[in-house]
């Protein structure tokens, strides 16, 4: 139990204004949700700033007040970075120009609520760490992405010394991320994602689930993208049994609504989709749920998940699958963690249909679906992805809160 400088009783009614920059329901908006229902029954006045009304209404529903305004990401991760483009230099400037007019927008927000702390739930909210340090708030900057190298690592050198500097607090989801980004000790902490634990297993068991049927089915999050591994995993069903079934959250379907995955992917990479999704031996053995506020009741659908990352990714997923009892296919070559290794998850070791086919077949009968495993991997994430790592989060709003 951690031991804080002040009682629940003096900080109750004290203001966090959290600001959310993603417009859609994904890993970022559910994380913070977790965090603000925990912030909430601390009796923490909680306000969050966010792109949209879709966004306002996830926080409001969970005893939050909310402010829909404009909120620009400098972006410079994995998912997303400026590159020495015509296209992304015009998008770097309008992002600048924009971000100013936020900022005169998010002023009217903090004259209105008069926070005592923010919460910044991105590193790409970077900028806003320099706005609100003006009004001497403190600002914990929450690092849920892996920053990149960038060209010359310019960009990155200065996230990392505007995190040093404006700051009081760093927290970052996983040891990896802090490892890329390498900010001072004294100010950085890793505190990893997490789920209330009855709550998320009670989502589960409150959904009908259908009779029992021959077919294996395969969840995944994130749609058919690119990095989500998209292609392969279709691939893989031509040559994976037959029985084998796959369940998609995160995405449509893109022979009915396109836009989505055409906005993100190449011409071509949208077209092979297509055709893939076309061909029967895989089209039919698809179905797709759109984005969605409560994976647990389809992850417990499922006989196994399957976690794909072409680039480094916190691996949420996994931890909510072992959550509720299911095996995880794996593949994130790039990330470091010393929790998932290739006795807790099965490992694909090749980015290819075959290396993917050739452990979704293997699966039925392994060690990964035994009692004894799956009772291991439920221990681990019990102990390090739940509700108790807000204990930790709290320590850090205290330790920069004072009584009236």
């Amino acid at each position: 139990m951690a031991s804080f400088l002040y009682s629940k009783e003096e900080m109750k009614g004290k203001c966090i204004l959290y600001v959310q920059h993603a417009g859609a329901m994904g890993g970022s908006v559910v994380s913070l949700r977790e965090l603000v229902l925990d912030a909430v029954q601390q009796q923490y006045r909680c306000v969050v700033a966010c792109p949209n009304q879709e966004i306002a209404d996830v926080y409001r529903a969970i005893g939050a007040e909310a402010f829909v305004t404009p909120i620009m990401g400098f972006n410079h991760n994995t998912a997303l970075f400026y590159k020495a483009t015509v296209l992304d230099i015009l998008r770097f400037i309008k992002m600048l120009l924009m971000t100013r007019i936020s900022f005169w927008k998010m002023r009217k927000i903090v004259k209105a609520v008069r926070p005592d702390i923010v919460h910044l739930n991105s590193s790409v909210l970077i900028l806003y760490a320099l706005f609100f340090r003006r009004f001497s708030i403190p600002v914990i900057y929450h690092v849920r992405e892996n920053v990149v190298q960038g060209y010359f690592g310019w960009r990155k050198s200065f996230i990392r010394k505007a995190a040093n500097k404006w700051a009081a607090a760093i927290i970052y989801i996983s040891e990896y991320e802090f490892e890329l980004l390498g900010t001072d000790l004294g100010k950085s902490t890793v505190i990893y994602n997490y789920v209330h634990e009855h709550a998320f297993q009670q989502d589960a068991e409150a959904d009908n689930r259908p009779v029992a049927d021959q077919q294996f089915k395969i969840v995944i999050l994130g749609g058919l993208f690119n990095l989500k591994g998209g292609k392969t995993i279709l691939e893989s069903l031509m040559r994976a049994p037959s029985e084998v079934e796959l369940l998609v959250l995160g995405g449509v379907d893109p022979r009915e609504k396109g836009a989505e995955l055409s906005a993100l992917e190449s011409k071509t990479y949208f077209a092979e989709i297509v055709a893939l999704l076309n061909r029967p031996e895989v089209g039919d053995r698809v179905k797709f749920y759109g984005r969605v506020s409560n994976p647990a009741k389809y992850i417990s659908r499922a006989n196994a998940l399957l976690f794909w990352a072409a680039a480094p990714h916190f691996p949420r997923p996994v931890f909510e699958a072992w959550l509720l009892e299911k095996p995880v296919l794996y593949y994130n070559p790039l990330f470091k963690n010393p929790i998932i290794n290739e006795r807790n998850v099965s490992v694909v070791q090749e980015n290819t249909p075959d290396a993917l086919a050739k452990c979704i077949q293997a699966l039925p009968g392994s060690s990964f679906t035994s009692a004894e495993t799956i009772a291991a991997n439920y221990a681990v994430a019990k102990a390090n992805f739940t509700e108790q790592n807000f204990l930790k989060i709290d320590a850090i709003y205290r330790q920069h809160l004072s009584p009236e």
